[in-house]
């Protein structure tokens, strides 16, 4: 086999493995195999000092199949979404391991490889914190279906899992250069990684043996997943018969002893402005039913507007009206109807790039056209700069993740430390159809539960809805594409755990020590330039 061969089988290998350890439906011990090609390709092509615009496009092609293969789901809303989605990301993840290839060049395997990993939990970081946020592959997401593996993550966040994995599958790699090179120093130093293995599993078991579930105040919580179809019936069907079938449905099951009702989200898809919202039509058919039940606050999705009178305070989300003359923000926006009667509003801080807002606006305003058009409202959307809690009253607080935002793990334990016992999210799925991206999208969720030790409890349109305890173990899990509604009690915990309070430490070290490596590595140059 010639050495070109060998290369892009090392690659491709990598990129199968990836994708067979992924959830929902992955082995996920295969994760701690799955980097072992590429750092044996990185090594090789090391060794023969091979172009860095030929170890760009092995690995290129290894990201760009795996990224395929994960979140092909993405095309059934956008073609030319899923198309930038999956080549960014993969251009991306190569150009990390160019530039680490650059070092290993310059200063030899073992310090190419650890500018490897400082760079890519760097990148991991950066993804959850700029206006390109996918953080969909980053590795540590990859235990979302056994999070009992995973307990941990209440110290150390997804980053900690990551790294995990990065420290295994060096370990294996050591082994077995080991073992081909006879150099017992690697035998002795891979060993020693391996070790790393087994201990975050028992750090875990620890971790779960001493969690209590039970802790707290327990209040019962009913949650309604309407199944109102996203393409033929959500911005087609009348506002008043989508609101009647939620209120049907949570009639069904609802009792005086419920305290929380939740909806998902947009179920008021037309719009409502802000100033006027508690007397539009939607809010007030809700508040005549809530008025049976005056112990129940009810938690619901919306589309809200603002409208700005002064053009000086505009945001830069604001969007023109031509026939009134005047700027507006559209906000994907949780609504709190109180059972005292207040009435609350939190706006979606992270933004689906592509579908909610076109990133660096500024930069890339061409290609305003090509966001995705999820109904009503497509572009840039408004966001709210801090997250905010809804007051269940008796000092009691949730938090209202709406969609994409449970993904990100510090953006939630941010309304854990405004107080929040609860974790309420509220999403659509019904754009990617029956396919992984929604079942992935919850089996993530799980990760939030172990992060924040808070019961979460899930209404999706039309799946999965579900309740998922602080061990991220999952309770009355519905199915795709059925109307269902069900009650279930779960506990209010106060205690904040070490993630949420520090967040992801983890990769906030490793994007100052890579800065720091970049720094040297620029000076090492520029002193060498000047020697010569």
């Amino acid at each position: 086999m010639s050495k070109t061969y060998l290369n892009l089988f090392l690659s491709l290998l990598s990129a199968v493995v990836l994708s067979l350890s992924w959830p929902d439906y992955g082995l996920q011990i295969l994760v701690f195999a799955s980097l072992i090609p590429l750092l044996v390709l990185f090594e090789r092509l090391g060794k023969d000092k091979v172009k860095g615009w030929k170890v760009f496009l092995y690995y290129f092609l290894c990201f760009l199949i795996w990224n395929s293969l994960t979140t092909w789901w993405v095309a059934n809303a956008s073609l030319a979404g899923a198309m930038l989605a999956i080549g960014l990301n993969s251009l991306f993840m190569a150009l990390i391991v160019r530039l680490a290839y650059q070092f290993q060049l310059q200063s030899g395997l073992k310090r190419g490889v650890i500018t490897w990993v400082l760079f890519w939990i760097s990148f991991e970081f950066i993804h959850y914190r700029w206006e390109l946020i996918w953080p969909w592959l980053n590795l540590g997401n990859v235990f979302a279906s056994e999070p009992e593996w995973v307990q941990f993550y209440e110290v150390t966040g997804v980053l900690g899992g990551s790294l995990w994995i990065w420290l295994v599958n060096i370990g294996i790699w050591l082994l077995f250069r080991s073992m081909f090179t006879h150099q017992q120093h690697l035998m002795s130093k891979g060993f020693a990684m391996l070790g790393v293995i087994i201990l975050p599993l028992l750090w875990s078991w620890l971790l779960h043996s001493r969690v209590d579930i039970s802790e707290g105040k327990k209040i019962k919580v009913l949650v309604v997943q309407p199944n109102i179809d996203a393409y033929s019936e959500k911005y087609s069907l009348s506002l008043e018969r989508q609101i009647s079938k939620f209120i049907r449905l949570a009639d069904t099951k609802m009792d005086s002893s419920v305290r929380l009702v939740i909806g998902p989200e947009t179920m008021i898809p037309t719009g409502i402005w802000q100033e006027q919202a508690r007397y539009s039509s939607a809010i007030r058919m809700l508040k005549t039913w809530q008025q049976k039940w005056p112990k129940a606050n009810l938690l619901i999705g919306g589309t809200t507007y603002k409208r700005y009178y002064n053009e000086q305070l505009k945001s830069p989300s604001a969007r023109f009206n031509p026939s009134g003359k005047f700027y507006y923000d559209v906000y994907n926006s949780a609504l709190f109807l109180a059972a005292n009667d207040d009435f609350e509003m939190y706006h979606k801080s992270k933004l689906v790039p592509g579908v909610e807002q076109m990133p660096y606006d500024e930069i890339l305003k061409p290609l305003q056209s090509l966001a995705i058009d999820m109904g009503g409202s497509s572009g840039t959307l408004g966001t709210q700069d801090e997250p905010s809690v809804f007051h269940l009253g008796q000092g009691d607080s949730l938090a209202p993740a709406i969609c994409y935002e449970s993904v990100c793990g510090e953006h939630l334990g941010n309304f854990v430390k405004q107080g929040a016992n609860l974790i309420a999210v509220i999403t659509n799925d019904d754009w990617w159809g029956d396919t992984p991206g929604y079942r992935q999208h919850f089996e993530y969720a799980r990760l939030r539960a172990v992060e924040s030790r808070r019961w979460i409890v899930r209404s999706a349109n039309t799946g999965i809805s579900g309740v998922i305890d602080p061990l991220g173990r999952t309770y009355k899990r519905t199915k795709y594409k059925f109307d269902k509604v069900f009650k279930r009690e779960v506990f209010l915990r106060d205690t904040e755990t070490y993630y949420v309070k520090h967040g992801d430490f983890i990769g906030r070290w490793a994007a100052w020590i890579s800065l720091l490596y970049l720094i040297y590595f620029i000076l090492r140059l520029a002193i060498s330039k000047l020697n010569r």
